[in-house]
């Protein structure tokens, strides 16, 4: 906790009085668990509040395999605001529990905008990194969410 609280207050003037605040604090495993609990929630929250608030928003997708050999599908967020200011944030991984095909990918995906109840229709674009695997889902995505929204627009990279 002390190396991330020696990088947090960097800036701060007062950095050693904080950090050795901090020092003499005395907690358990348990309520540092609770509390990094409600910090996720607060989060959580904020970036839900952010999908409700901007106008629209796009979606970069990227597949890997980790190194207990799991696929997984990383998904970041880019939202535009009526104020035309922007914002970036990591939203999700999801684990490829079948394998990293692209219907397996979609079908993942779908899964997942459908059990957070992501505002689709403030979905303007996605990107990947052009894999055969993540060009066959966009194509599905593509396919599904053209007919769906008339002012989609899917970005590959080549």
């Amino acid at each position: 906790m002390l190396e991330a609280a020696d990088s947090i207050f960097e800036e701060f003037k007062n950095k050693k009085e904080i950090v050795s605040a901090i020092n003499t604090l005395q907690l358990s495993a348990r309520t540092v668990t609770r509390r990094i609990e409600v910090i996720a929630e607060n989060l959580e929250a904020e970036l839900a509040n952010d999908m409700e608030n901007c106008i629209f928003f796009s979606l970069q997708m990227d597949e890997s395999t980790d190194v207990t050999n799991i696929s997984r599908l990383a998904i970041c967020v880019k939202m535009v605001f009526s104020d035309f200011t922007t914002k970036e944030e990591f939203l999700f991984v999801l684990p490829l529990k079948k394998s990293t095909r692209g219907e397996d990918i979609f079908s993942t995906f779908k899964k997942y905008i459908t059990d957070v109840k992501l505002p689709v229709q403030k979905l303007s674009s996605i990107t990947t990194d052009g894999a055969p695997a993540m060009t066959e889902t966009i194509d599905k995505l593509i396919e599904e969410f053209s007919s769906r929204f008339e002012d989609f627009a899917a970005l590959n990279p080549f």
